[in-house]
């Protein structure tokens, strides 16, 4: 596994613009949001998920060797290239600021990877503002997640409505549009797509 610190490359104010013309993508996010980049220590940070997936935690372990082993600072917005496969954007964690705490909407199993490894603090896109939407589901405790062999079906209280309330960040993130042929033409998008806000739905 390959990793790349995309903001070595094309600095910090590209980064940011990028990750907010992203995020304004998103449906529960195209109202007045404010996105940061932030380093929070986990305890911070309260898990929204319930379960997880022990290949995903084991695969969110060696992208943490790989950081370590490249000087990358865990978990920037980086580039990972991992057995022959295209050239992928790996966007940070996602967490949204509330009244009542900072909780994690995306990035459950990296962040059970970095408590497992003791780091003392991660970096994190941090999601605020008067347009920030309510929390999809009641808040846990990281001793309540559990780590399991298979994926959890969702299982909907209200058909239809638990859906439509989750930020669907991991559908986005592992999507087409952040896959590329090589580095460069990734960078090139991070650019572009800096220097503009996207149409709801994008």
């Amino acid at each position: 596994m390959i990793l790349r610190s995309v903001e070595e490359v094309v600095g910090s104010g590209v980064c940011r613009a990028f990750i907010n013309a992203t995020l304004v993508s998103v449906e529960q996010y195209c109202g007045a949001i404010q996105a940061e980049i932030v380093t929070l220590a986990p305890e911070q940070v309260h898990p929204l998920s319930r379960y997880a997936v022990k290949s995903r935690v084991e695969r969110a372990h060696k992208m943490l060797d790989s950081a370590f082993a490249m000087g990358i600072v865990p978990f920037e917005l980086m580039t990972c290239e991992a057995d022959g496969d295209l050239v992928r954007l790996v966007f940070p964690p996602v967490a949204e600021r509330h009244m009542n705490g900072v909780f994690l909407v995306d990035g459950v199993h990296r962040f059970l990877a970095a408590i497992a490894a003791g780091l003392e603090t991660v970096k994190c896109v941090c999601v605020g503002g008067k347009g920030i939407p309510a929390l999809p589901c009641a808040p846990i405790t990281w001793g309540e997640v559990v780590v399991d062999e298979q994926q959890r079906e969702v299982n909907e209280i209200l058909p239809g409505l638990d859906m439509m309330l989750f930020r669907h960040l991991t559908s986005l993130f592992n999507s087409e549009r952040f896959k590329f042929a090589d580095l460069s033409s990734l960078l090139r998008c991070v650019d572009n797509n800096s220097r503009r806000i996207p149409e709801k739905g994008e």
